[in-house]
């Protein structure tokens, strides 16, 4: 299942287009449970609304802007009291409950000492592999790459993919996916420098990453190949 919470600020929220998605009810009519019961959600603070439009398959808005309200997790669970019970909302509620708790996690780490260190050295990692990647941008255009200026966002993906950051939203990590991204990093970093002084193909150089990347995964989580 996609994430349903989000962390914004010091708090996590979730918004009535995802809850209406996951119970399989239709978002006017989430909208109109959030209106005709405001004053009780806004027992646990204020509704906040923002209108989205939606995209067609180039990226471009298109449409009505649709009204969505972020809730926090009282308000979350208190709207889905509201809803009709069916196995479909059931399995949503139980993994909306299970996506909440794990953010409350994140946020309580965010907050130590320690995790705010890990951060500043993942940093310091990133920074050196920023450079490495930027030469090696410069090298993949020598060798005729039309898309060279794309490598960063390639091996960005290619690490937050082994720690589960699907958005690449590292101030959101766990030490332990910090901890893992910095070994990632360091891998990736070490690689492409490798494969740089030996002259190899730039392409060659991205599955040389993906091969010990592989060997990593299975080694320290007994996991399956990357597969993207």
């Amino acid at each position: 299942m996609n994430e349903l919470v989000t962390i914004r600020g010091n708090d996590c929220f979730t918004n009535s287009l995802v809850i209406a998605e996951g119970t399989h009810n239709e978002h006017k009519s989430v909208i109109r449970i959030i209106d005709t019961h405001k004053k009780h959600f806004e027992r646990w603070g204020k509704i906040y609304f923002s209108d989205f439009k939606s995209t067609n398959y180039l990226g471009d808005l298109r449409g009505r802007p649709t009204k969505v309200a972020f809730l926090n997790e009282q308000q979350a669970t208190f709207l889905i009291t509201l809803l009709r019970n069916s196995e479909i909302v059931l399995d949503f509620k139980s993994e909306l409950v299970e996506q909440f708790f794990k953010m409350r996690q994140i946020l309580m780490q965010r907050a130590t000492l320690d995790w705010q260190e890990t951060r500043r050295i993942g940093k310091l990692t990133r920074r050196s592999e920023t450079d490495v990647i930027k030469d090696l941008i410069e090298y993949a255009k020598t060798q005729g790459s039309k898309h060279a200026d794309r490598l960063y966002q390639v091996y960005s993906k290619l690490a937050n993919k082994i720690v589960g950051l699907k958005g690449g939203e590292r101030d959101f990590a766990t030490i332990k996916q910090l901890n893992t991204l910095d070994d990632v990093e360091s891998m990736i970093f070490h690689v492409i420098k490798l494969g740089m002084a030996q002259c190899k193909h730039y392409k060659e150089i991205y599955k040389d990453c993906k091969h010990r990347l592989d060997w990593f995964l299975e080694i320290t989580f007994g996991a399956q190949k990357i597969t993207a």
